[in-house]
């Protein structure tokens, strides 16, 4: 093959590797610490603040600790969307995370069933990403 054929059809195959969908793209797992911060009312009553979330992916499964392990989360990934539940000492309820494109952030929120408490979840990765587990 002379030299501009292997450059042109590198360049084809570069490109067509390139023009892939976001879908068939590898994204970053969610594993590892995250910074988040949760508004509303607690489940005890008081303001949520700003806390360390570490979480775990195998899959479409995802599962998290935070407040130094006290509490929990578990839930189920489609896309970029986390939904699931919390379970803390004092109270249990769900949660609805959504994940940004590369996956470094979340918006959601959180609620306690059959209480008007709800409230907002946030977070961004507080470490570089970890590959996607297939």
């Amino acid at each position: 093959m002379n030299r501009l054929a292997f450059v042109t059809t590198s360049a084809a195959g570069a490109l067509a590797a390139s023009a892939k969908p976001p879908s068939a793209r590898a994204v970053a797992g969610l594993t590892g610490d995250w910074s988040s911060t949760a508004s509303g009312e607690g489940s005890c009553g008081d303001s949520v603040g700003r806390f360390q979330l570490t979480v775990t992916q195998s899959g479409k499964s995802v599962t998290g600790s935070y407040y130094g392990g006290t509490a929990s989360l578990s839930g189920t990934l489609d896309g970029n969307v986390l939904v699931g539940t919390w379970k803390e000492t004092d109270g249990t309820g769900s949660l609805r995370f959504i994940f940004s494109d590369d996956r470094n952030a979340f918006e959601g929120s959180w609620s306690i069933p059959g209480s008007t408490s709800m409230g907002g979840w946030s977070g961004e990765r507080a470490q570089p990403s970890l590959p996607a587990t297939p």
